[in-house]
């Protein structure tokens, strides 16, 4: 079916670097939006819009005619007491429902657009995340020496987009920024559909639209202007001409909605929702903000990975951690490994960071393809496995392995162009 690839684009997000409050607006909500546009669609193609009380003197065919004429074109409402005006009844016309399921369908592109926003934005920041899941597709799968040099080869990624995009002392960069941005998009979005929901669906006598729910839920009893006033009129009116030879007839006749019952539900759903997820947007933009502006969060998420490793001796300090978090993993990079460790897996984010903090802190060897290993390979490997090429600082000896592998039994070998050393296996210690 054609319209299937455009659903799917709205009912799913396409950068999966946004957080659950970005999957909640531009995935579940979008999905929301979409299955209420299609049934409000089908109630109105299988039911008749209205039904009009017509003269004693309309035969069937002309009562059948009534009510299409006046489902197709617009109602009006006046006040059971009132005269009906002559010439300015436009000025009472009544919502036309047959537009609800494209207005709804605009609210679930109104909520797509930070979605773009955010994955337009990683090209012209320079990061495209779907490389990211490239490199590390397929990590459940390998063994441990293929997961070891998986993660180095993250931690090389993350340090070259480090240096190259994020100024030194600062901790943010661009791609945080529009993070940011995206979260006040979202904000921004909710808020304003939620508004402009209130003060559409808000009877005259009311203050708020979930304040008007509140009250109809709590009373039992049938409330007139209900019926017959605000933005869920039953009962309204219809006027339509019928040309007879050289004469026109005007009628005007009074008809009910039939559809407005599920029309409000649909609505009542829609704005509880609204409400949950401007709350869930506003809150996970505060914390977001606050993740971003200090840097103690930072530090935690770094110190977590860092003390679940045996290969990180001797403990680093805090101070160490703080400097190392703030002014070489920056924002940025802790960006990237929360998205990367969301994708694929924490210990994949595990291996990156010790990457990064040994090609920081320790120095390294002519012709060395990667920082020192403190304490020889790393514990997660089998015993009697290395990285080629790699210098190891074990009991106070240096310990090379050989750059060529030649003449070795290779275990892994990566794709070419990867720039990453293969490695061997069975390599005595």
């Amino acid at each position: 079916m054609v319209w299937r690839p455009f659903l799917g684009y709205l009912t799913q997000s396409s950068v999966r670097m946004s957080d659950q409050c970005g999957r909640l607006n531009s995935t579940w909500t979008v999905g929301i939006l979409v299955l209420f546009a299609a049934l409000t669609f089908f109630i109105q193609i299988s039911s008749d819009p209205v039904n009009c009380w017509t003269p004693s003197q309309f035969t069937h065919p002309m009562t059948v005619y009534t009510n299409k004429v006046c489902g197709e074109s617009g109602s009006y409402y006046v006040g059971i007491d009132k005269d009906i005006p002559i010439y300015r009844r436009e000025d009472e016309q009544t919502f036309k429902w047959r537009w609800l399921p494209l207005i709804l369908l605009v609210q679930a592109l109104l909520f797509k657009v930070p979605d773009l926003v955010l994955s337009v934005g990683q090209g012209l920041v320079g990061l495209r995340f779907t490389k990211i899941i490239g490199l590390t597709d397929g990590y459940e799968s390998l063994n441990m020496v293929g997961r070891a040099q998986m993660g180095r080869q993250v931690g090389r990624y993350v340090k070259s987009w480090i240096d190259s995009t994020v100024l030194k002392g600062c901790p943010w960069g661009w791609l945080t920024l529009l993070f940011l941005f995206t979260k006040l998009l979202y904000f921004i979005n909710i808020i304003t559909q939620l508004s402009v929901m209130d003060g559409l669906l808000t009877y005259e006598n009311q203050s708020s639209f979930g304040r008007q729910m509140l009250d109809e839920i709590v009373s039992n009893e049938t409330v007139e202007w209900r019926l017959l006033n605000g933005p869920f009129t039953r009962i309204v009116f219809c006027d339509f001409q019928i040309r007879l030879l050289e004469t026109i007839q005007r009628w005007t006749v009074q008809c009910t909605l039939n559809n407005i019952t599920y029309y409000e539900m649909v609505l009542c759903f829609l704005w509880l929702w609204f409400v949950v997820v401007s709350v869930v947007t506003t809150m996970s933009g505060m914390l977001q903000l606050l993740t971003v502006l200090v840097p103690v969060f930072r530090k935690r998420y770094i110190k977590s990975y860092l003390y679940l490793s045996k290969e990180v001796t001797p403990s680093p300090s805090d101070n160490d951690i703080s400097r190392f978090a703030g002014s070489e993993i920056t924002e940025e990079g802790v960006f990237i490994l929360k998205a990367i460790g969301e994708a694929s897996s924490e210990h994949l984010v595990r291996d990156a960071v010790i990457y990064l903090w040994q090609s920081t802190h320790d120095q390294q060897t002519p012709g060395q393809l990667g920082p020192p290993e403190q304490g020889g390979p790393p514990s997660y490997l089998p015993p009697g496995y290395c990285v080629t090429g790699q210098t190891y600082v074990q009991g106070g000896a240096v310990i090379s392995t050989p750059p060529s592998v030649a003449s070795q039994q290779v275990r892994y070998r990566p794709q070419p162009g990867t720039e990453t050393a293969p490695l061997m296996a069975n390599q005595p210690m």
